[in-house]
């Protein structure tokens, strides 16, 4: 059974698969923080992992419903920290990683965008952003992202600041 979750998903973080379990963080307006922490098994469908029938990638949906980035890496993960099987999308901006190297596999990355104000400095990495990261990202669909704006970099991905990403088979 899932708890009831607000619908401006902010951050997701994925630990290590020795854990087996997700942690999702959610920011309100009055800036409150819920977090919630679920069993894999009793979560989320697993069949991809098990089954590795990339069809359940596009059944298995985190969405930003525009709200933030969708899945935020940014604690030092390393390349222990999994994110596979599973589609992020509709966020203002999909995979968000600095000072991590997380290993992202068999996800689809799609219509995500970011927007520079002048302000905000925003505008870069609509479907993964890399700052002081170097990810491990295989048999990825990053697809239909953008980056609008005056400072709008690498509306798929953008890496700045040091970041080596390892990208292989993905499309």
């Amino acid at each position: 059974h899932l708890p009831s979750f607000p619908s401006s998903l902010s951050l997701l973080f994925l630990l290590p698969p020795a854990f087996f379990f997700l942690s999702f963080f959610f920011f309100n307006d009055t800036a409150t923080t819920e977090i919630y922490t679920l069993s894999l098994h009793d979560a989320l469908p697993i069949s991809f992992l098990t089954t590795l029938d990339t069809s359940y990638i596009s059944q298995t949906i985190i969405d930003g419903d525009t709200s933030g980035r969708v899945v935020f890496f940014g604690s030092g993960e390393d390349k222990t920290s999994i994110l596979s099987g599973f589609t992020i999308q509709n966020g203002l901006g999909g995979i968000f990683c600095v000072n991590s190297s997380p290993t992202i596999t068999y996800c689809t990355i799609s219509h995500n965008s970011t927007i520079d104000t002048l302000e905000n400095g925003a505008g870069a990495g609509g479907g993964i952003y890399c700052q002081h990261a170097s990810p491990t990202i295989s048999n990825c669909t990053i697809s239909g992202n953008t980056a609008f704006g005056y400072f709008a970099w690498g509306g798929g991905i953008y890496c700045s600041q040091f970041s080596s990403p390892e990208i292989t088979h993905c499309i």
